[in-house]
């Protein structure tokens, strides 16, 4: 969940907001005989960097807005205009804008006077000693580490969403990341691996829990795999998947075919299969935007709906899909809590929250043992998936080969391709180990980028393409 949850009125004082200014603005819509909702985000950002035990960079914006949408019924579709600026005047230029009258005539109300917080989470000389003090960590070992590129990257905002209804709600919404990139060398190889860690959480608190030391060895173990790898088979054979930020491949080739407007534009590769079978009876899948300190959770979604869990696939029978308002009312069900916006400059649509694979039955010495030729996917890297067809590539950017029920020699970069179908059907075994990725999670759609998380345990595929990269 979000750190801790905010009152509408401390959240008011924070981005500056008055009652009589909500008032002014949802009249201005209910006046017109119109149904709709404002969305207000006062927002800062960090980032300090650190490259070669040297800080080379850093950053701090801090900024506020408005976005206003109006008609949510379903055969008039809505009406939606932003403002990057929360004075009176600007508010209501947007509030006429998607209400369709004219600019009101009535005076304005006086400026709030709003009340200063903390820019920050921690002080930059608490964060300097934190980012030495990892480059060090990062340096020791037997394998020479020849360079080092980190950074700190924080933010917080507070929303505030009030409609014609009368819902009145508020949301604190904390992040926090860590990011790193580690080139090693041995006898005049050289091989570069990169990881990170993050949450809605605080610098000190992913840091002593050990994110970012184990995101530093993740980057190190995948720099020496790269040094050391061998050729990677071709064909099709049996691939294991490791657990945890791996679930990025469902999330990818399953999630987005999930979400309601993808569904109902008849472009989901999932359309109509509600109530079917669309995997073995060991596959369950869920989202969830209630778990706690995860990229993806929040306490109200961006149309301030609470945050809940849902259950996609049910011992593989399709059973839902992710809703906003506007998706649910056109099919008859409530919104799930998945409405989400990059920004107040931005729309809410379906997205998913936080979308893993369900435990299964099996150990993973148990899968391992089961594959007598095969890969071990470790890590995967970039991909791309059809939005029609849920045809997919996917480049798995650490991997080990498996001979005769062992994990051992790393090999080189390869794709993996199937579609979206192929991926549910093909997997064999599920493990008993589920783990969500450690907070780097960014998804991208419809021009929007908002943080997600993802998860799986260790699970076994039989029908995937493999092909070396090039």
């Amino acid at each position: 969940m979000s750190i801790d949850s905010l009152a509408p009125s401390v959240c008011m004082d924070r981005i500056g907001l008055s009652g009589m200014q909500l008032e002014r603005w949802l009249g201005m819509l209910d006046g017109r005989g119109v149904s709709g909702d404002l969305f207000f985000q006062r927002a800062w950002h960090e980032e300090l960097a650190m490259e070669q035990g040297r800080i080379n960079g850093g950053r701090h914006t801090i900024g506020s807005g408005a976005g206003i949408r109006a008609s949510l019924d379903v055969g008039g579709g809505s009406r939606f205009a932003s403002s990057s600026s929360l004075a009176t005047r600007d508010v209501d230029k947007a509030c006429s804008v998607v209400a369709g009258s004219v600019d009101p005539e009535t005076e304005e109300p006086p400026p709030f006077q709003t009340t200063r917080t903390r820019e920050h989470q921690t002080e930059i000389e608490d964060r300097i000693s934190m980012l030495y003090e990892l480059n060090e960590y990062a340096c020791k070992g037997d394998i020479e580490v020849s360079e080092v590129a980190m950074s700190l990257a924080g933010a917080c905002e507070d929303i505030l969403i009030a409609d014609t209804s009368g819902l009145l709600v508020a949301d604190h919404r904390p992040q926090t990341q860590f990011r790193c990139d580690v080139t090693v060398q041995y006898h005049g190889l050289v091989g570069r691996g990169g990881a990170g860690a993050g949450g809605r959480t605080t610098y000190a608190a992913l840091h002593d829990a050990g994110g970012m030391h184990k995101a530093l060895d993740a980057a190190k173990r995948m720099a020496v795999a790269q040094m050391l790898a061998k050729p990677t088979p071709q064909g099709r054979i049996p691939v294991i998947f490791a657990p945890g930020w791996n679930g990025m491949l469902l999330h990818e080739t399953v999630g987005h075919f999930l979400e309601a407007d993808s569904m109902q534009a008849n472009t989901s590769a999932f359309a109509g299969k509600i109530g079917s079978r669309v995997a073995s009876e060991l596959v369950n899948v869920f989202d969830d935007g209630t778990l706690p300190g995860l990229w993806g959770t929040s306490r109200i979604d961006d149309e301030g709906q609470e945050a809940g869990r849902v259950c996609l696939v049910e011992r593989g029978v399709l059973k839902a899909v992710l809703h906003n308002r506007k998706t649910a009312l056109y099919d008859g069900v409530r919104p799930t809590g998945n409405a989400r916006r990059q920004s107040y400059a931005h729309r809410p649509i379906p997205r998913m929250t936080n979308t893993y694979l369900g435990a299964g039955p099996h150990s993973p010495s148990e899968i391992v043992a089961s594959v007598d030729h095969g890969i071990y996917a470790r890590t995967l890297g970039r991909g791309q998936v059809h939005p029609v067809t849920g045809r997919f590539v996917f480049e798995v950017i650490e991997a080990y080969l498996i001979a005769h029920g062992t994990i051992g020699t790393p090999i080189k970069s390869f794709f993996v391709s199937g579609t979206a179908v192929d991926f549910l059907r093909g997997i064999t075994m599920i493990g008993n180990d589920l783990e969500m990725d450690p907070g780097v999670g960014r998804c991208r759609k419809h021009g929007q980028t908002v943080t997600v998380g993802v998860g799986q345990p260790t699970i076994r595929i039989d029908d995937l393409d493999i092909a070396g990269a090039p």
